[in-house]
């Protein structure tokens, strides 16, 4: 039966949502006081959007959220997702996208039948109609009461018709047949409950634009998902919020097609300078014996195609949450530095109700992968233009990695936190003499995991010494019980990197 409230026309959409103009609240567009006519709980930004914007009534079935109406008289079943943004730490963003996004269950016993146009998941990103909020937390504020999100500005929508770009579906098709391939390998097996859990950690490595939410549990049953990953859905936000990404000529539809080109190109410039591959592609710099560290991220860019410095600006990669990371090691396969990765997140480690699963710290690890860009230097005191190219390798953080140290430091900082167990400390020189900023501040330091003894470890970064935002309680220096810190940042050993990587194959 037929819902007549659900049928539009694109022009109706457009209409009925100018009453975001102006960045109003949930609470300014809900006409129809949802936010009281109804318990607030989790998709009540969903329901006021239906309810109080499109005059929509109250459904809770399966089927599409709208159907819009085509030029030749039929009607295009459209999902409504309504997702929240956060303020961004990353330079050039104003906001991130806040979480991956649920899409459907992965049916085990249906899937493995189904073809790809007739699927379910088909059917659900075919078309989609996004509308974007701001997850805005008061200070102090770990998580926003669903009561709360009256307050929330709406930043505007934009759809989405993934069916009509035939790129852009073959990289889907490549995501769901890793799905389909291998729960069919496995339907009759006898022990195919012991192997249905390993599905996220199987095959995460191949997917480009999906994950599936990896706690799938047979006891109580918990049914994986299909989720697009947070960097999908963060690139759309930013396409949407005008911060324009590049776009790649070529086309790559699957990690096997890019894998096939970055090994072509690894053949066609291994042996190659920094100097020598600036020169050949025409690469722009003041000085060529004064390079930035960047310079190598430009040069791929280039090797690909592409005009960007840095491979963050390119929309594939950005959308696939492909990381990239230059690697520079001695002529013995030594590393050279450690590698910097993120900035953790203090609400969120001060959140107990969050597992670790659902948090970003966890989303990082789980749903990036690392594009390492390997160079040789010739000696230590050789400039940045003599390093020699060497190749890619692709970087996978592996389960039992996740769930082993990386875990383990987790663990650490937040029950240090949440349980007034941080330590800070004077730092002292050998000779016993305080160790002091350039601002005339007193150096301290955290009992955090560190360097020395962790492969994955912390330190502290702000813009000056009187820049800290941490704030939280403990053991602090001047005797109070009261911690100033900087951010804080993840890092990893480059020597655990190396040893990782001697153990992958180049692309």
């Amino acid at each position: 039966m037929k819902h007549h409230d659900k049928y539009f026309t694109r022009e109706e959409i457009i209409r009925e949502f100018q009453v975001f103009d102006g960045e109003k609240t949930l609470g300014e567009v809900d006409v129809r006081d949802v936010f009281h006519a109804q318990v607030p709980a989790k998709g009540i930004a969903g329901c006021v959007i239906e309810q109080s914007v499109l005059s929509m009534k109250q459904n809770s079935t399966q089927e599409a959220d709208l159907s819009i109406l085509q030029a030749d008289g039929s009607y295009k079943d459209t999902e409504l997702k309504v997702t929240g943004v956060e303020p961004s730490n990353k330079q050039g963003e104003k906001y991130a996208a806040k979480e991956p996004m649920s899409l459907t269950a992965v049916s085990i016993g249906v899937i493995e039948h189904e073809k790809f146009l007739e699927s379910h998941f088909y059917n659900k990103i075919a078309h989609m109609l996004f509308v974007f909020y701001v997850y805005d937390r008061k200070s102090g504020q770990k998580v926003v009461p669903y009561a709360e999100y009256d307050r929330f500005p709406v930043l505007g929508y934009k759809f989405l018709d993934i069916a009509d770009d035939k790129d852009e579906l073959a990289k889907f098709e490549n995501d769901w047949t890793q799905v389909h391939d291998y729960l069919l390998s496995i339907e009759n097996r006898e022990d195919r409950y012991d192997l249905y859990p390993l599905l996220h950690q199987k095959i995460k490595k191949d997917l480009f634009y999906i994950d599936i939410a990896p706690r799938f549990k047979l006891q109580p049953r918990q049914t994986p998902r299909f989720r697009f990953k947070k960097s999908y859905v963060n690139t759309l936000f930013q396409n949407f919020y005008n911060h324009k990404l590049e776009k790649l000529s070529e086309e790559f539809n699957s990690y096997s097609e890019l894998d096939r080109r970055l090994h072509a190109l690894t053949e066609q410039y291994r042996g190659r300078t920094v100097e020598e591959l600036i020169h050949i592609f025409g690469i722009e710099v003041k000085d060529i014996h004064k390079l930035c560290k960047h310079i190598t991220e430009t040069i791929v860019v280039h090797m690909l195609g592409g005009k960007s410095k840095k491979i963050s600006n390119i929309e594939l990669f950005e959308k696939i949450g492909l990381i990239a990371k230059t690697i520079t090691v001695t002529r013995k396969g030594m590393e050279t530095e450690q590698m910097k990765l993120f900035t953790m997140d203090l609400d969120e480690i001060t959140d107990a109700s969050l597992e670790y699963e659902d948090t970003s710290y966890y989303e990082y690890f789980s749903n990036h992968q690392m594009l390492c860009i390997l160079f040789e230097e010739p000696c230590t005191a050789a400039p940045l233009n003599d390093n020699v190219f060497k190749g890619f390798k692709r970087l996978v953080f592996e389960d039992e990695m996740i769930n082993g140290p990386i875990r383990n430091v987790y663990n650490e900082i937040t029950d240090k936190i949440n349980n007034n167990g941080v330590v800070e400390r004077y730092v002292y020189r050998k000779d016993g003499t305080q160790r002091i900023n350039d601002t005339g501040v007193p150096m301290t330091a955290l009992n955090f995991p560190k360097q020395a003894q962790s492969s994955v470890f912390v330190r502290g970064t702000g813009t000056d010494s009187n820049s800290k935002p941490w704030v939280f309680k403990g053991r602090a220096a001047d005797g109070t019980d009261t911690i100033h810190a900087y951010s804080q940042q993840i890092w990893i050993k480059g020597r655990y990197i190396t040893d990782m990587l001697r153990k992958i194959d180049f692309i």
